[in-house]
């Protein structure tokens, strides 16, 4: 009895098909077992923080993924956009880790549904200066100083760093809303590759109803070229003195 070509050719189709199902289905398992670390690497830092009502947050933080324990759950997070901070949140948002400096806070359900809150780094060593940075140095506010208004702020910047004698510099909350924005101003001749000082003024208000007094203040090197290559800015933690 001779078998014709075509069931010849349709058992290949449903051996293929079975094969390909079979590696599938092995490499779903593999990857259940190893849950994103083979994929992931090594931690670029691993925090714990400490939260009311005594809850805690172990988060290990890659690159734009971020694995946190709490209550008993371990979770792999994508980074999401955000204004301002870190923002991790799984695929349908019922669940959403902030990050931004040494605090953090998670929602589950509801953006207003707080359930891990004022969540601080733990063994968080004191404010440090500002590193001396290659093109941009600020002497007032430093890291985590607490500001109020009008915020005078003061520093020494590369000539580069300026555009006509002036950049921009930009003052936002915890939310990442801009409260205020502004120039800063050369106070002697920017045309040069030395430090130049600068000085700026900023009044400004915070929302009463924002979620922490922390927020951040933004300095942008001027770029007329518009350029991405040219970009650069230094983001300083600040705290507000009184929310009105």
């Amino acid at each position: 009895m001779s078998i014709s070509w075509n069931k010849v050719t349709r058992l290949s189709q449903i051996v293929a098909i079975v094969l390909f199902a079979a590696v599938f289905f092995v490499g779903f398992l593999i990857g259940k077992k190893f849950e994103n670390k083979s994929i992931l690497g090594a931690p670029i830092a691993s925090v714990k923080f400490a939260c009311a009502d005594n809850k805690t947050i172990q988060a290990s933080f890659y690159k734009n993924f971020v694995h946190i324990e709490l209550g008993g759950k371990t979770l792999y997070l994508p980074q999401t956009i955000s204004a301002s901070g870190a923002r991790y949140a799984n695929t349908d948002e019922s669940l959403v880790f902030w990050n931004k400096g040494n605090t953090a806070f998670v929602t589950e359900n509801d953006p207003n549904n707080v359930t891990y809150k004022d969540c601080n780094e733990v063994n968080t060593e004191a404010p440090k200066e500002i590193p001396k940075e290659s093109s941009i140095q600020v002497e007032f506010p430093q890291p985590n100083q607490t500001v109020s208004s009008p915020l005078v702020i003061k520093g020494t910047a590369r000539g580069s760093w300026f555009f006509e004698a002036s950049f921009p510099v930009a003052l936002v909350d915890w939310d990442g809303l801009i409260i205020a924005q502004g120039v800063a101003k050369a106070k002697s001749d920017w045309a040069t590759t030395d430090f130049v000082p600068f000085e700026a003024t900023l009044a400004f208000k915070v929302n009463k109803k924002a979620y922490s007094n922390k927020g951040a203040l933004i300095l942008r090197k001027d770029n007329p070229s518009g350029l991405p290559q040219n970009n650069d800015s230094l983001e300083i933690p600040v705290v507000f003195a009184n929310i009105q």
